[in-house]
């Protein structure tokens, strides 16, 4: 067990429904079509619940010109699933776009995720 398993569960702990989690929060999970290669069919979307902190994107997400004023930050401990840029954040209803991804750390066990997500 690395410090990095500690820390994801420490990460899981603090961004826990108990203390951070803000509103109904989902990772939107777009599946490929159950058809051929040549006609896949329409994705399926599958909602995985995530306990997340939700605010405004911070100024030096907007500094690299990874996000802008209007973007949201939402920074959430792994789930069963690791998030992509061709899935959505879904908050109160509403469905957002992920434009960035901030892992961390970069590789290795996954203690959290940022998402820069946009309207």
């Amino acid at each position: 067990m690395s410090i990095y398993d500690d820390m994801q569960k420490i990460a899981q702990d603090l961004l826990g429904p108990t203390n951070f989690k803000q509103g109904e929060t989902y990772l939107v999970k777009l599946l490929p079509g159950g058809g051929p290669a040549y006609a896949p069919g329409k994705p399926v979307e599958k909602l995985h619940p995530i306990d997340a902190a939700v605010r405004g994107a911070k100024y030096k997400y907007i500094a690299k010109q990874l996000a802008v004023a209007s973007d949201l930050q939402v920074t959430f401990a792994p789930i069963a699933v690791e998030p992509e840029a061709r899935d959505f954040v879904q908050l109160d209803g509403v469905r957002y776009k992920i434009v960035h991804i901030d892992r961390k750390p970069s590789v290795g066990v996954a203690v959290a995720f940022t998402l820069i997500v946009r309207r």
